[in-house]
């Protein structure tokens, strides 16, 4: 089989299945385990003044499943970091009965997916 036969094979593999994870993404927890989430903050920092302007910050918001042997993860991008954005965000990412641990500055709290 020719290289570029064996290139456009695997590169149609690769959108098919990224398109069906995008489509059904596959969800984390379940019911009695533990989720851990996390937010970052990404920003650009400029050293001795040289280089692009920061312009703009981005908060991450990011789910890590250790119920699984080896543990999965998932990032979203969201537009502020305020409850009533992160709440549907949780709904609807983590599958029914997930425990929740959420670690944010100095503060933990635990919270149960219904």
């Amino acid at each position: 089989m020719h290289q570029n036969t064996v290139c456009k094979i695997f590169y149609d593999l690769r959108e098919r299945i990224s398109h069906n994870i995008e489509q059904d993404p596959p969800k984390p927890g379940g019911q009695g385990i533990v989720c851990q989430i996390d937010e970052s903050l990404f920003c650009h920092k400029q050293k001795y003044h040289r280089g692009r302007v920061p312009n703009a910050l981005v908060w991450v918001f990011g789910i890590v499943d250790t119920g699984v042997k080896q543990a999965r993860g998932f990032i979203q991008i969201v537009l502020n970091k305020s409850a009533e954005t992160l709440i549907p965000t949780m709904a609807n990412v983590f599958r029914p009965g997930t425990i929740i641990i959420v670690i944010s500055g100095r503060r933990i709290g635990i919270f149960m997916n219904e």
